[in-house]
């Protein structure tokens, strides 16, 4: 957050609870301590202060507001993150069971074939054995 965002929510502060709780140089070390949160979460929590406090929040109170909107999207967050784990796992097993029947299905109308295949390759072994492999008449 820059400065002029900070200043923007101060001065909403400023207007619900006056200037004389904001001093300088309460200001100057409320923002080294708020530069790095993100400015949406900042404003959040401002405004709550406004709706729910009836005295002026320090920095421990903002921080306090700060915490609890973190942890709502923190909440919110792994919710999505395990709802979309369970979509991709739902996913996969669909994608697994159509491979597993296609090879299934495959295998089934390809029996005829295989036991061609197989009978043709025993025919085969049979005459190279009955031809001497072994004996030095092999290939």
């Amino acid at each position: 957050m820059n400065r002029s965002d900070f200043s923007k929510q101060i001065d909403r502060l400023k207007s619900q609870f006056g200037k004389q709780h904001y001093s300088p140089e309460r200001l100057a070390l409320m923002f080294d301590e708020f530069k790095s949160v993100d400015v949406h979460t900042f404003e959040s929590a401002i405004s709550r202060c406004i709706r729910d406090r009836s005295k002026p929040p320090l920095a421990k109170d903002i921080n306090m507001v700060i915490s609890e909107i973190r942890d709502k999207l923190w909440g919110e967050t792994k919710k999505q993150e395990q709802e979309d784990s369970k979509l991709a796992i739902s996913r996969l097993q669909g994608e697994a069971k159509f491979y597993k029947d296609a090879a299934i299905d495959g295998l089934v109308h390809n029996i005829p074939n295989i036991k061609e295949f197989l009978i043709d390759m025993a025919s085969k072994l049979e005459g190279e054995l009955e031809g001497g492999i072994g004996q030095g008449k092999g290939p």
